[in-house]
């Protein structure tokens, strides 16, 4: 059965063409993903469906009732992750057919993250998303609207399947190109040596006398050789602007910082923190035995919402926490707070007044987070909010720092400049500590990984030995399990009351 269906549709804003869809339609039961670049149309198009937005040519057609959440900003009564549970328990509770949710996950820590997947898992609701979280769309979603080049594509699959079908297309692409530059070359070098050979028929040949070679001009016979290469090497040439151009396919681009400034000290210790409480006003947080990080330590730090991530930050900005700090540490915190942004200053100068890098990488920065060369000398009074977070994002990763703070930086950001950022910071040479709710992208940019729970900053270490230790109680409750299940005397209550200690450890 048909819930949605979009024939014919044609989106603009202020004449500017956002995206076409020649006919599209949601089934029941179907859970679709929807990609596509900041500003290429994601939420226009869930706020269409629902009636939101009735500007579009074509026709769009509801036959379900319907939950809508749409993106939420966060209030000074409530955080942005409690609202977001609020809207979408809401959501949940009415139990229409038919969902749609802008960006639910921008604000969950990953507790409320995996309650928020086992629930739209256990949902028979048939639903729209658009998410920038590549884990969150791999388990849930069937199929992926891509909006790109001003179209709207649906692939089968969830996003990773979709990123094969898109490495194949771009395979194709890289056959076909390349096929086209050596029909290109092919014909070059011909129309090249024809029209050679037509200049030599210009000299005397050595063995023609200077007699025999004044008769034959005379008679015509080199000039009309002459005229006959030189006209099929015109030919050869116009052959080749008649070819079907074929553009060469993306490439990742790499991105190479200069080791300047206070870049240059290589495998420092930054920081030796000792023991340490976390504290807000009094209120305790969470409790650190120790914290080492030198130059070129990529590292994350995750726990649930309030449990004093953000307050670490900020006190390691301001070295209030006991222990050695280097003489020369230089921090760039990235919170998304536009306070170090000059609103009458272009893009460019903006990043380049706290920077050592070269123009090149910090317009090719720039130009990965959406701000491309027709951009750079806009004034940053004219940014909307999204933009003005993505332009201090690229101020801290291009200054003068040797270590980086990051809150949160995923959140605002579409899938492709996502991988960007984390194109950056793979090829970052400082240090940096990372705090995000994406695992995918902490998966992708860190290399050690500390946790905070129950009141305490797990070490990767500890977190390893724990590890190890639980993997061992669980092969050992396991074993009496099976004796358990063997033995004839033994009670239902304590095979239940077994089974449950193992799967509290992880088991199944």
């Amino acid at each position: 059965m048909q819930e949605v269906e979009l024939r014919k549709i044609v989106k603009e804003i202020e004449t500017t063409l956002l995206f076409e869809i020649e006919h599209l339609v949601v089934n029941q039961g179907e859970r679709i993903g929807i990609v596509g670049g900041n500003g290429k149309g994601k939420s226009s198009l869930l706020r269409m469906i629902v009636g939101e937005d009735s500007d579009y040519e074509g026709r769009i057609e509801v036959q379900r009732s319907w939950s809508y959440v749409p993106q939420l900003k966060e209030s000074s009564k409530m955080s942005g992750g409690e609202q977001s549970i609020a809207a979408i328990q809401q959501a949940f509770e009415a139990n229409r057919p038919l969902l749609l949710l802008d960006e639910p996950t921008s604000n969950l820590d990953r507790d409320h993250l995996e309650d928020l997947i086992q629930a739209l898992k256990d949902s028979q609701q048939t639903f729209l998303v658009v998410s920038h979280d590549r884990y969150f769309l791999d388990q849930l979603v069937d199929k992926i609207w891509e909006i790109d080049q001003q179209q709207v594509t649906e692939y089968v699959g969830n996003y990773s399947q979709y990123l094969e079908h898109k490495a194949q297309e771009q395979h194709r692409q890289q056959i076909k190109y390349e096929a086209y530059q050596k029909k290109v070359s092919q014909l070059e070098e011909e129309a090249k040596r024809r029209m050679e050979r037509a200049n030599r028929f210009k000299k005397r040949k050595k063995n023609v006398s200077v007699s025999d070679y004044k008769v034959m001009s005379r008679m015509g016979k080199y000039d009309a050789q002459e005229k006959s290469l030189a006209k099929s090497s015109k030919v050869l040439s116009k052959r080749i602007e008649q070819l079907e151009e074929v553009e060469a396919p993306n490439q990742a681009p790499h991105y190479f910082f200069k080791e300047v400034g206070h870049l240059s000290n290589k495998k420092q210790t930054l920081l030796n923190l000792r023991a340490n409480e976390v504290s807000v006003a009094g209120r305790f947080l969470f409790h650190l035995e120790s914290f080492k990080l030198l130059q070129g330590e990529k590292v994350s730090i995750n726990g649930p919402n309030q449990a004093g991530k953000t307050s670490f930050f900020r006190q390691l900005l301001a070295q209030e926490l006991a222990g050695y700090y280097t003489a020369d540490l230089n921090i760039g915190y990235f919170a998304q707070n536009f306070d170090e942004l000059e609103d009458s200053l272009s893009l460019l100068a903006n990043v380049q007044a706290t920077s050592l890098q070269e123009d090149y990488l910090i317009r090719n920065v720039l130009a990965a987070l959406g701000f491309d060369i027709h951009r750079v000398d806009q004034k940053v009074a004219t940014l909307s909010g999204g933009e003005r977070v993505r332009l201090q994002f690229a101020k801290v990763l291009l200054g003068n720092h040797n270590l980086l703070l990051l809150d949160e930086p995923t959140n605002y950001l579409d899938i492709t400049t996502l991988e960007a950022v984390e194109g950056f910071l793979k090829d970052y040479p400082g240090a940096f500590i990372l705090v995000s709710h994406d695992r995918e992208f902490v998966e992708a940019t860190a290399e050690q990984h500390y946790f905070i729970e129950e009141q305490k900053l797990i070490t990767p270490v500890y977190q390893a030995n724990y590890e190890d230790s639980s993997d061992k109680q669980l092969q050992l409750l396991t074993f009496r399990l099976e004796q358990l299940v063997a033995d004839p005397e033994a009670s239902l209550e304590e095979i239940r009351a077994l089974k449950q200690e193992i799967e509290a450890l992880g088991g199944r």
